[in-house]
């Protein structure tokens, strides 16, 4: 039984202390005042994409024929997690820490959510629309209170930055609705 409870516990400190570096993770960016957010979105999927890659080889190598029949999906998820990084510290430089954070953790369940609707055909519960409307009415009000202001830029962005921002916003109106 100690075993167990030593190993629960072991678990539970990785995830608090997981969750502590997670969570510091957008404030410790803007204080990288040469690194623009997508240098430095690629580098945390870089170095954290090959760290898990290199722990889970085992647990990779046993389920081959698994990831083989489920491809299609497994290309979907890669895509996902490597747009996310690069979109979560973009999010940070655009519209700030708090913001960004904010924003960020909203859209998470909003998104589970609605794909759990369309794949899974399940009902979303009305305590569910209620979270997502209020959660979404909070995330606009945040982009509207600052709407009007314009904040001192903290670092020149790298024309990288530049021209990849230029790209992935085609609608020059509503890129600056949340930068304030």
């Amino acid at each position: 039984m100690s075993g167990t409870m030593n190993r629960a516990a072991t678990g539970t400190f990785a995830i608090l202390v997981t969750s502590f570096l997670w969570g510091t993770t957008g404030t410790a960016a803007t204080f990288a005042p040469d690194a623009g957010p997508l240098a430095i979105g690629a580098a945390a999927l870089g170095i954290g994409g090959l760290l898990q890659a290199a722990i889970a080889v085992p647990a990779l190598r046993r389920s081959v024929s698994r990831l083989r029949v489920n491809a299609g999906l497994i290309a979907v998820g890669a895509l996902a997690v490597a747009i996310y990084p690069l979109a979560f510290y973009s999010s940070m430089y655009l519209g700030g820490v708090a913001i960004g954070t904010v924003v960020s953790l909203a859209s998470a369940p909003l998104a589970s959510g609605l794909l759990e609707r369309l794949l899974e055909r399940r009902a979303l519960s009305r305590w569910w629309m209620l979270a997502a409307l209020l959660g979404i009415a909070g995330s606009a009000l945040l982009c509207a209170s600052r709407a009007g202001r314009r904040r001192p830029r903290r670092r020149a962005p790298s024309p990288a930055s530049r021209w990849a921002w230029s790209q992935a916003s085609p609608m020059p109106s509503i890129r600056g609705s949340c930068t304030g």
